[in-house]
């Protein structure tokens, strides 16, 4: 048991259960359950796990371990970490903290939609579970109730970004909800969220066992998780299921943030950084497993609900065609009566125009993202009983998800703008997480509370934390590999934990991890720079409607682009030449701070 204050007055963990449920709420995300069962559906089922458990282990570990054990050493935020190393490192940790803050703004919108669903769960029957009766039905019928409620209802969404729509009130009241719940959760810093997480970060493995056992009693929830398993080896053979697999390893453990050097610091010098890593790897990855195994037992129940429907429709329009007697035809002789009219009345078949009734296809169906969240998982509740319960449930556990990941993303902005002393010492940590934080992160954040505002939030998920990341990511390697020294690192964790890493811990840091980091970088890059940029768009006007349609991207996004990618990676050699230039006319001012400073 630690006391609440360091030696330095720096705050410190009540215990080490807070900090391990802290970290692995930061980490375990709503990627770990919306991105990654998409992910192995993509990606040849099981197959994908052999890619994905492999660089956990050669890219999530070290990188993991590494941050945790520079945090603890050096026992500052990722500002006052990098300055420590050397000053001209000073711009990773502010790009970390504008990557972390353009983050956290539209994170924090997902959490805002989340609520909104909850709030709409308390009815019975749900929602989305059919189309209003009394307003124009034609949109909601010629696509789906579910649809419709996330579209229409939720969203209002416009047909295309340029058409902002302005601000729909609903959202803006929940979005001033959820920045509310997280300044009230961090309004201490680690004095309350370490308290918050005894229920954010566990009470997600509570609701996902529970909808999994829920889900095996579903009819057809085993041919979801089958499909799930089934490996398709000649995916191994394609460089993209590699390279997915190494971004979502990246993402899922919030590496790059600064929100896990924050919190390392907080530790006690000598706490086992080491087996810390191991254990939240091996955490994170059971999680996304686990998870993708709840999701797809729901997926299977769904897609055998949509196809018992469609094989019932086929079968009630043959019985009318040939006024046949109710049960001559069933879902287990349909094929072959099916094959048997069809040789002796061809035309009266071709006449009815049967819809394809195909499990593999509607299992098949990849959505991550929103679409699963807000449209799949929403619509197989509807299926079920009690449904408004399951739906409650549901969203409390995406709401515990996405609140003790902001967790993080709040304190990889508020302890780096401590250690720049960018505010007066005298301001408390609430004023600053207040106001500095969540209050202007609301502001920008309406944007995603307009008509286009889903479109806005998929270009900020797309690029403000992609390749600033990487780039983050791989200059911490190479900073502490090879300006602080490895040996000397080595030594530091010889200190804090009494023994020096061993060979796997060297290879990776000087070699394979920052290898896999720069091949993911430069596949990310050539593959967006020599492609036009698209988005999902809903057209209600559109001929194919209710399918989606893929717009391009105006010429002045590109603009927004740089904002979010290029300027927190430009920030990193901008401040280096910074240094150097101010270093050249007051050298005594810019010498790099004592070992353990």
């Amino acid at each position: 048991h630690c006391s609440s204050s360091g030696p330095e007055g720096r705050p410190q963990w009540d215990n080490k259960a807070q900090y391990m449920l802290t970290c692995v709420g930061f980490c375990v995300g709503l990627g770990n359950v919306w991105r990654f069962p998409y992910l192995c559906q993509s990606h040849g089922g099981g197959a994908f796990m052999i890619p994905f458990l492999l660089l956990l282990v050669l890219e999530g570990v070290p990188l993991l371990h590494l941050e945790f054990a520079i945090g603890q050493r050096l026992r500052k935020a990722s500002v006052g970490v990098w300055r420590s190393i050397n000053p001209y490192l000073v711009g990773v940790g502010i790009s970390s903290t504008l990557v972390s803050y353009m983050v956290g703004m539209y994170y924090n919108t997902i959490i805002a939609w989340v609520m909104w669903y909850f709030f709409n769960s308390f009815q019975d029957p749900l929602p989305w579970s059919q189309c209003p009766v009394n307003e124009n039905r034609t949109e909601c019928a010629r696509s789906s109730p579910v649809d419709y409620f996330w579209y229409r209802k939720t969203l209002n969404t416009s047909t295309k970004i340029e058409d902002s729509g302005g601000l729909q009130w609903w959202m803006v009241i929940c979005l001033i909800a959820a920045w509310m719940v997280l300044w009230v959760c961090c309004i201490r810093g680690i004095e309350t969220t370490g308290k918050a997480v005894y229920i954010t970060s566990t009470l997600p493995y509570v609701v996902l066992t529970i909808f999994l056992i829920r889900g095996l009693t579903l009819k057809g929830s085993m041919n979801g998780i089958k499909f799930l398993f089934t490996p398709d080896l000649n995916e191994l053979l394609n460089p993209a299921t590699w390279l997915d697999a190494g971004a979502q390893v990246f993402y899922s453990f919030s590496l790059a943030f600064g929100g896990l050097i924050s919190f390392s610091s907080y530790n006690s010098v000598h706490n086992n950084c080491e087996q810390d890593a191991v254990t939240i790897s091996i955490i994170n990855g059971f999680t996304s497993i686990y998870a993708a195994i709840v999701i797809y037992s729901i997926i299977g129940f769904r897609a055998t609900e949509r196809f018992d429907d469609c094989l019932s429709g086929n079968i009630v329009a043959l019985l009318n065609a040939f006024h046949l007697p109710e049960g001559n035809i069933t879902e287990s002789n349909y094929n072959e009566v099916l094959q048997s009219l069809n040789s002796t009345s061809p035309e009266i078949i071709q006449a009815l125009s049967l819809k394809t009734c195909d499990m593999q296809a509607l299992l098949s169906q990849g959505v991550e993202g929103t679409g699963l969240a807000f449209i799949v998982f929403t619509e197989a509740i509807t299926k079920m009983p009690i449904s408004p319960l399951w739906a409650m449930l549901f969203f409390i556990m995406l709401f515990c998800l996405g609140l003790s990941t902001m967790f993080g993303s709040v304190e990889g902005v508020v302890m780096p703008l401590q250690d720049l002393n960018v505010f007066p010492k005298t301001w408390p940590k609430e004023a600053l997480t207040g106001w500095i934080v969540c209050l202007a992160s609301f502001a920008i954040a309406l944007i995603f509370t307009q008509r286009s505002g889903e479109y806005w939030l998929a270009l900020f998920d797309s690029f403000a934390g992609s390749i600033p990341l990487l780039i983050i990511a791989f200059c911490e390697m190479i900073a502490v590999c090879y300006i602080y020294g490895i040996d000397r690192f080595n030594k530091d964790i010889e200190f804090m934990i009494g023994h020096k890493p061993n060979i796997f811990w060297q290879a990776t840091w000087r070699v394979i991890s920052p290898l896999i980091v720069l091949v993911i970088f430069l596949f990310y890059l050539v593959s967006t720079a020599t492609k036009e940029l698209t988005y999902i768009a809903w057209n209600p006007e559109s001929d194919n409607f209710p399918m989606l349609e893929t717009m391009f991207y105006p010429g002045w996004i590109y603009v927004i682009i740089f904002i979010l990618s290029g300027v927190p990676a430009l920030i990193i050699p901008l401040v280096a030449v910074y240094k150097y230039l101010w270093k050249s006319l007051t050298p005594e001012d810019n010498k790099a701070l004592p070992r353990g400073q």
